[in-house]
């Protein structure tokens, strides 16, 4: 397979090939597509003809995607590929992950194709063992090309009306599944209250749930880039992480962590704080009402997404989202601020509510898992 497709909401935007000089590396080649935005991430244009970006660039873009240590590793092996490989890959698991890209071959395969089968119980205990074991991510066999990020055994599932379900081919997941582990059960405690916490405070607005299923907990967490819609489509939406952003080694899986010792040689608030500015001031720019503009939301210290948001399976059906907006909470307008501390200062005044709350309105930490 000499390229890969690239889709977006489900159409094609651009191809992936294999950089010639250096090894491991790939280039991204835009393509004539319909979509009402230019630009893919920071610095990779979707503009046909215009200047690539640069193939360290878009291969820790697009390899950002990917899984992270004994994941990699287990995944890279069962598909016969180097775990540094970022085309082989994205070419085996680069069907559906986080965000709306998908990665796929210029052939249609009948793997591809989106469908889902239901679990039952004892089925889903089983999966979670293989997640802990395999670090398969709940990959199939036969039809399981899903990648998503991080360290942790976890598993990508859809639920619909209460009822667990496979996702096959190019069918979307709605939550992640992390089970407890055996060195450290209460970690996913841990992070379901500070989920809890976040939400309580408004700084996050998907849903967590502890669940045991024949005496085996795990946390469900709602997938906040996966929308089931009025018109009953399970649609996507674009979001990439900070690392992707900034541009680090896909392959270090320790770039993405600050260095106490050193903490202006790697990732740092300060960075990000640059990276958010200056992308909310241009989109604010692009997209402000008479000069006058604002960004509110109640995940708005998360990087603003530079598409909108739509259906995957139809861009007819699609919701456009220029400014993500929140009716119940305004943050500062982070368009208006123009250097990193006051972006920084704004992003340590989100976190107010939280100090200030009182005892009584914390929610309760779960006690007896």
């Amino acid at each position: 397979m000499s390229e890969l497709h690239v889709h977006v909401f489900g159409q094609m935007v651009g191809t992936i090939t294999r950089n010639d000089r250096i090894r491991n590396r790939i280039n991204f080649t835009a393509e004539p597509h319909d979509l009402p935005f230019n630009v893919m991430s920071e610095g990779i244009s979707l503009v046909p003809g215009s200047k690539p970006a640069s193939s360290e660039q878009t291969t820790n873009f697009f390899g950002g995607y990917l899984p992270e240590g004994q994941h990699r590793t287990a995944l890279a092996a069962r598909a016969g590929v180097k775990e540094n490989d970022a085309f082989g890959m994205l070419a085996q698991y680069g069907l559906t992950m986080s965000g709306a890209i998908s990665i796929r071959s210029p052939e249609a395969q009948p793997s591809d194709d989106a469908d889902y089968r239901e679990l039952t119980s004892r089925q889903l205990v089983n999966k979670i063992a293989d997640a802990i074991e395999k670090h398969d991510l709940g990959n199939e066999p036969d039809s399981g090309r899903s990648a998503i990020q991080g360290f942790q055994p976890k598993l990508v599932l859809a639920r619909f009306d209460g009822k667990w379900h496979q996702p096959l081919g190019a069918a979307h997941s709605t939550h992640i599944i992390k089970p407890a582990l055996r060195a450290r059960p209460e970690g996913i405690v841990d992070e379901h209250y500070s989920h809890r916490l976040a939400k309580r405070t408004g700084l996050a607005t998907f849903d967590t749930e502890l669940i045991i299923t024949h005496g085996v907990t795990f946390l469900a967490i709602q997938r906040y880039d996966r929308e089931v819609t009025t018109a009953g489509i399970l649609a996507a939406a674009h979001q990439e992480d900070a690392a992707q952003v900034m541009g680090l080694d896909w392959v270090d899986s320790l770039a993405k962590f600050q260095d106490a010792k050193s903490p202006k040689s790697g990732p740092s608030l300060r960075k990000i704080a640059d990276i958010i500015g200056s992308s909310a001031h241009r989109r604010a720019m692009r997209t402000s009402n008479g000069g006058s503009a604002t960004w509110c939301s109640t995940r708005w210290s998360a990087i603003p997404t530079l598409m909108p948001r739509m259906s995957h399976s139809s861009t007819s059906k699609m919701a456009r989202h220029d400014l993500p907006t929140s009716t119940t909470r305004c943050r500062p307008p982070i368009a208006m601020m123009r250097s990193a501390p006051e972006i920084a200062n704004a992003a340590l005044t989100a976190t107010w509510p939280l100090v200030s709350m009182a005892n009584s309105d914390l929610p309760a930490y779960p006690e007896g898992i």
